[in-house]
């Protein structure tokens, strides 16, 4: 017999209603050719559900052949993210492939343009685009969990997906 899962329980994040993540997707997907660091940091937190910290340690040895592979996370497991569209992966693997910073990292840049610039320049335009939270870009992180939940209907799922234990999930989804 077929199990039914049961129906996720989202308690801690309900995501705006009022077309923030429309304009966001829109416009961040209009600036993939003009301005692919900003487009794949955005893709990397609000369709994988990076931590920020997490995308900038994000390195291409990660990109394997059918999934991106997180290495790193606040729960020490290497969690396996297939992707979202057929070319993620090759967009990974050729952002940082030539230039001055070319190297083992999917983001282009030194450490503080990874680690920190990036991220100022992502929460100013999601700023602009009607995000209001303190912590803009992770608001992306938590509504690529709350869709992972919805779609699911496994709150567990989610966190595993987003790197979080049991108890945050339980606290938040």
């Amino acid at each position: 017999t077929k199990v039914k899962p049961p129906a996720a329980k989202l308690k801690g994040f309900k995501p705006a209603s009022d077309g923030r993540y429309v304009k966001a997707w829109d416009y961040f997907y209009s600036i993939a050719d003009w301005e692919p660091q900003l487009y794949i940091a955005f893709k990397l937190m609000a369709e994988y559900g990076l931590r920020n910290s997490e995308a900038a340690r994000a390195k291409r040895h990660w990109l394997v052949e059918h999934c991106l592979s997180v290495e790193i996370s606040k729960t020490k497991a290497v969690r396996q993210l297939p992707y979202q569209s057929d070319n993620d992966r090759e967009l990974f693997l050729n952002h940082n492939a030539s230039g001055l910073w070319a190297g083992d990292y999917i983001l282009r840049g030194h450490k503080t343009e990874r680690r920190t610039d990036l991220w100022r320049r992502l929460n100013a335009k999601l700023k602009e685009l009607g995000f209001t939270n303190r912590k803009k870009a992770y608001e992306l992180r938590k509504y690529f969990g709350s869709q992972v939940a919805k779609q699911t209907k496994s709150v567990w799922l989610a966190a595993e997906m987003l790197g979080n234990t049991p108890e945050v999930a339980k606290a938040s989804y």
